[in-house]
Parts: structure tokens; C-alpha cells; sequence
């Protein structure tokens, strides 16, 4: 019983010391940058950051994966820790040059994608500074309003760009639109919103009749 009342006592100690608390937000602002922002499905379903936000991890990774692929490669310069407030400054691929300002941003995304995972290029590292709030509990400080109206722009972000892909088949990067829906239709972790599951099918539909000949 003693032994026990010691054990818990220390295990507190150890939870509720502020150089713990610093340490877990440290850890949780990598976790966010490589897992969430970087789309590494093992890193975010082991962290605290953005628990329990699967559908918002989900539609990210597909809306914007040549971004995510540029955060995967991140090297954490420095990290400070001030309260609940965290700065993180970051190096990571530049991939400003795949954006042209001709097509939705995330058709850009998918086109410029696609053509990395051809033939990765040398891509000069830009500094980048990443601000989180981040709790004792090493969670990402961020409203359910504020999440809500992400998943919003991302769901509107992937419409666009399939709204594009369907005006101008010949020129849609139609391997990544194919591959997005099998993601989409067949992922056994989050059921994505049916009518946006509708739109990508309809967007593939469109595609396909356009390789027949």
C-alpha cells in the first residue's frame, strides 16, 4: 500500500513538473509538423496532438499531398517553449516553383505530386517558422469550431480541384485523381462524407471515358 502511494507520488511528480510538460510539448510540435503536417499516418496515430481528428488527418494528406511531402522532409532547426506557446523553426523543401497560379491549389498539388514521386528533385531548403499552442497533455490548443472550418476548406479545396479535373481531362494528373478515390472509397479508418466521395467518383467517371478511344 505504502509502496504504491510512493509510486503514485512519484509518477506525478515526474507528470506535473514543468521541465515534463516542456518536453511532451517538444515532442508533440514534431509529432504535429511530421505527422499531421507531414502525412506520416504512424507518427500522427501515436501522438496526442490532433487526436481523434482521423477524417481531418485523412482529407489533408490527399487535399494537399505535395505540401505534405515537403513538411515529411522537415529538419527541426530549433524549438522553444514559452507557456503553452510553442515556436518551431523548420527547413524543409521548397515547392514554391510547382505552383503556377493556372489551376486550383490543389490541382497543383496533385500535378506537382505526381511529378516528384517520378523523379525527386533538388529542391533548396526554405527556413520556416511553425507557432503552436500546445497543453500540458501534449494537445494542440485548437477549437472544434476552428477544426470544423478546416475540414470545410479542405472538403471545398479537393471540390475545386476535381471541378477542374473534370473540365480539363487531357491535362488532369488523372494517376493521383484514380488513386485518391481508391483511398477514399476502400480506407477502413474513416468514412469520408458521401457526397464528396460522389464528386471524386463522378470526377473518375469523367476521366476514364476520356482515355477511351
Amino acid at each position: 500500500m505504502f509502496r504504491s502511494a510512493v509510486v503514485a507520488l512519484i509518477a506525478c511528480l515526474v507528470l506535473c513538473s514543468p521541465l515534463y510538460a516542456e518536453d511532451l510539448r517538444v515532442n508533440s510540435a514534431h509529432e504535429y509538423v511530421v505527422g499531421f503536417m507531414g502525412g506520416d499516418g504512424e507518427v500522427f496515430a501515436n501522438s496526442n496532438v490532433m487526436k481523434g481528428e482521423d477524417l481531418l488527418f485523412f482529407l489533408r494528406r490527399l487535399a494537399y499531398p505535395l505540401s505534405s511531402w515537403s513538411w515529411s522532409q522537415s529538419v527541426m532547426r530549433d524549438v522553444s517553449v514559452s507557456g503553452d506557446v510553442v515556436e518551431v523553426n523548420v527547413a524543409h523543401p521548397d515547392i514554391s516553383g510547382f505552383f503556377t497560379g493556372k489551376r486550383p491549389e490543389t490541382a497543383e498539388e496533385w500535378g506537382g505530386y505526381m511529378s516528384v514521386m517520378r523523379t525527386v528533385p533538388e529542391l533548396k531548403r526554405k527556413d520556416e517558422k511553425v507557432v503552436l499552442k500546445i497543453n500540458s497533455l501534449g494537445e494542440l490548443m485548437l477549437s472544434d469550431e476552428a477544426k470544423k472550418r478546416m475540414l470545410s476548406q479542405i472538403e471545398k479545396d479537393i471540390s475545386e480541384g476535381l471541378k477542374w479535373c473534370g473540365k480539363n481531362p487531357s491535362l488532369a494528373p488523372k494517376e493521383y485523381v484514380f488513386s485518391m478515390f481508391a483511398e477514399m472509397r476502400y480506407s477502413k479508418t474513416v468514412n469520408v462524407p458521401s457526397a464528396l466521395l460522389k464528386e471524386v467518383e463522378d470526377t473518375v467517371k469523367i476521366l476514364k471515358k476520356g482515355d477511351v478511344k
